[in-house]
């Protein structure tokens, strides 16, 4: 009896024994394998890294480099590069139904391309142009003219759209005469192209826009400007673009 426990206990230990042993030997399988794997994929690397000369790149340098001071103001001298394109400016106005009042557009000195699309406005008056009160008319000297000019680099117009717009208020003189308060105000001096379309309850274009340098004028679905301005319709006020190289209306 104690001779066959004794065999019992043996056989208890060495099974005992050896079962963590094999589990240990299968983990370090799995534990060499994934090394070799990772040792491979670092050498793989490591020859990229040599071949494509990214050693010298990342070569640590020779001192420390300055720390560069942080600002959340941008330096526009420490800005290079389309010197030309930054100058200009391109502002598009779309889906603004609930806009009854366009702010004063005219005051921005670099605008040069405008498009309005599906505005609420109904009227472009003198606080659209910006010039609604001359800054500073009080400290004219007397026989000194201001000038005001609104959308000065202005080249580009196009208006589409705009269901409820009725009305585009002129002004009461020729651009560039003087008026009462000593002020000589231009209004897009050097608009080239316009183009409105699907504003069918516009009724007639300012004096300022007609007087402008305008090389293109599209006036389409939008049949009161038709009425008014089409040749094949003997429009009242042709005339006052017929002088215009490309006319289109439709």
């Amino acid at each position: 009896m104690d001779e066959e426990n004794t065999r019992s206990r043996k056989k208890m230990r060495y099974s005992f024994m050896r079962s963590p042993i094999i589990g240990f030997n299968k983990g370090n399988r799995d534990i060499a394998l994934k090394i070799k794997t990772v040792s491979e994929k670092l050498d793989e690397i490591a020859k990229e890294k040599a071949m494509y000369g990214f050693d010298e790149l990342y070569k640590a340098p020779d001192h420390e480099l300055p720390r560069l001071s942080s600002t959340s103001l941008v330096d526009h001298s420490s800005v290079y590069g389309r010197d030309d394109q930054k100058k200009n400016v391109v502002l598009v106005l779309i889906d603004c139904g609930n806009l009854e009042v366009l702010p004063p557009l005219g005051r921005l000195p670099n605008l040069e391309s405008l498009s309005l699309k599906r505005v609420g406005v109904r009227r472009l008056d003198a606080g659209f142009l910006g010039i609604e009160e001359v800054e500073n008319a009080n400290n004219i000297n007397e026989g000194e003219i201001a000038r005001v000019t609104a959308f000065p680099k202005l080249k580009t117009l196009w208006i589409q759209k705009l269901f409820n717009l009725e009305e585009w208020d002129g002004i009461e003189r020729r651009v560039g005469e003087e008026d009462a308060t000593t002020t000589s105000k231009f209004i897009m001096p050097q608009l080239l192209k316009l183009t409105i379309d699907s504003c069918p309850l516009l009724r007639a274009l300012p004096d300022y826009v007609l007087a402008a340098p305008l090389q293109v004028l599209c006036l389409t679905a939008s049949p009161n400007l038709r009425k008014r301005y089409g040749e094949e319709e003997k429009g009242e006020d042709w005339h006052k673009i017929s002088h215009i190289q490309d006319v289109t209306i439709n």
